[in-house]
């Protein structure tokens, strides 16, 4: 009988400490800063200036720097650009030439820039 409850004593005793571990690893995770601020803490704030598919190129200049220009010209100009990819919902909404504040994550390293939107906002009655 003694050897039954040493058994059950000693799985007893993993279980517990299993769970006790993985509150820590929770309580860890969920205090962490940086999980936190994962989603879209980046702003960028430009001109729609190509659309394909679920991305938008968006360009950050004044509307006379952005307007009438060739999307070449306008990258040739080395202007701030990034690729954003969209969701469907999110690309119904927007049009070519429109100002927008994107939030998001963040950009890769390159020109232009990439980057997944997490949301596109028209700039009409926002501050800027």
């Amino acid at each position: 009988m003694s050897g039954k409850k040493l058994a059950v004593g000693l799985v007893a005793g993993v279980v517990i400490m299993v769970g006790l571990i993985m509150i820590a690893v929770i309580s860890f995770f969920n205090a962490n800063p940086t999980q936190d601020a994962a989603e879209g803490t980046n702003e960028f704030t430009g001109y729609i200036i190509a659309m394909e598919d679920e991305r938008i190129l968006v360009v950050s200049g004044t509307e006379d720097e952005v307007s009438g220009l060739t999307n070449e010209t306008i990258l040739d100009s080395r202007l701030p650009a990034i690729w954003f990819s969209v969701t469907m919902d999110q690309r119904k909404e927007l049009e070519v030439g429109e100002e927008v504040r994107v939030t998001h994550n963040g950009v890769e390293d390159s020109y232009p820039g990439q980057s997944a939107a997490v949301t596109v906002e028209p700039t009409i009655g926002l501050d800027h």
